[in-house]
């Protein structure tokens, strides 16, 4: 015997349409007192519809008809997102290269709500992004490493490296120096000088070969892809989860030096700008809230290196055994001593005119 089925919800007899109260990630179900979503009445969404696959046809040819509502639809659906309990995803993919699948992706970002475009996201990036209260259309370039096959994902990891090893590199300076935005940041002469070299001197001397990749235009992407205004990506997100993101990105790459010969004057420093962000307080004075899953722990930690210069770096659950390896040490308390001295726009200067002892 078949278990009884529930009776389907039904609409109000008079009055708007209304959709049901949703839990958003990060957020929960809404108070009861909150205002539902209304479906508007008495609009033309037909024309609407119909103008904006027009407005697609023009500079886009599709595969098919279907391929042309599919991508509509979807684009016409995106400012609805916080009304639905899933919201649908639009894969662009192609047989070959120059098929148009980044005219479309350009089509896309101009007509969709709130476009944030980002390379390689992870999934805790991308779970961050849609904890506000109106949340923006996550347009995925390169996804394969992503959302592609395993064999994919592992062929890229040291491009994903690059990448956000390249975000760390600048973001915890670019915090104390001032900076939200991380395309004012990247847009700064000195920090983009500063992810750069760190790319060229230290990241990439450690990278296996990637066939197919010709590795300096890659980089010289994504420090235009970080400078772009239209990402409006934050310094915040960038920091956060750090005790996640330094040992999977940045230690690697420390390691492969120190056991190559090869140097981590830039890697150390960076290491020393997290430990400097998260004492909690920034350049001028005001307070940070550091946003770490151990921040319980590397916050008190942060706090005491003006006594014990190396406290940070002894938490071996993140680090291991790098405050025994004299070669990073040393590189790193020059660093950690220069931005409480001086402060990080001064240490990215000295740094990068290699003047440290």
């Amino acid at each position: 015997m078949s278990e009884p089925r529930p009776n389907p919800p039904s609409l109000p007899a008079s009055g708007p349409a209304t959709c049901p109260p949703i839990a958003v990630p990060g957020q929960g179900l809404p108070d009861p007192g909150d205002p539902v979503h209304e479906v508007p009445s008495g609009t033309d969404g037909e024309q609407a519809l119909a103008q904006l696959r027009d407005l697609i046809k023009r500079f886009v040819v599709m595969p098919s008809e279907e391929a042309l509502n599919a991508v509509t639809l979807w684009v016409a659906a995106t400012p609805l997102q916080t009304a639905w309990q899933h919201a649908p995803r639009l894969a662009i993919v192609g047989p070959a290269k120059r098929c148009g699948k980044s005219r479309l992706l350009d089509v896309v970002t101009e007509t969709v709500h709130a476009p944030l475009i980002t390379v390689n996201a992870s999934p805790a990036a991308i779970f961050r992004s849609i904890t506000e209260k109106n949340p923006p259309t996550l347009l995925v370039d390169e996804a394969d490493t992503l959302f592609g096959t395993l064999k994919a994902a592992e062929r890229n990891e040291d491009l994903r490296g690059l990448l956000n090893a390249g975000h760390q590199s600048l973001c915890y300076f670019a915090y104390l120096a001032g900076y939200r935005l991380v395309h004012d940041a990247a847009g700064d002469p000195l920090f983009a000088e500063f992810m750069r070299e760190y790319m060229d001197s230290e990241a990439t001397p450690t990278l296996k070969p990637v066939p197919g990749i010709d590795l300096p235009d890659y980089k010289r992407t994504l420090i235009e892809r970080f400078a772009n205004p239209g990402v409006k990506d934050t310094i915040v997100r960038l920091c956060f989860g750090s005790s996640d993101r330094i040992p999977k990105w940045l230690l690697p790459v420390i390691r492969a030096n120190l056991a190559s010969g090869g140097p981590v004057r830039l890697s150390a420093a960076t290491v020393a700008s997290w430990a400097r962000y998260a004492e909690g307080v920034d350049e001028a004075g005001q307070p940070i809230d550091v946003q770490d899953q151990l921040a319980d722990t590397l916050v008190p930690l942060a706090r005491s290196q003006h006594e014990n210069p190396t406290a940070f770096i002894e938490n071996t659950e993140v680090f291991g055994d790098l405050a025994s390896q004299p070669r990073f040490v040393e590189a790193y308390l020059w660093a950690l001593d220069s931005l409480h001295r001086d402060g990080a726009r001064a240490t990215l200067e000295t740094l990068l005119r290699k003047e440290t002892t």
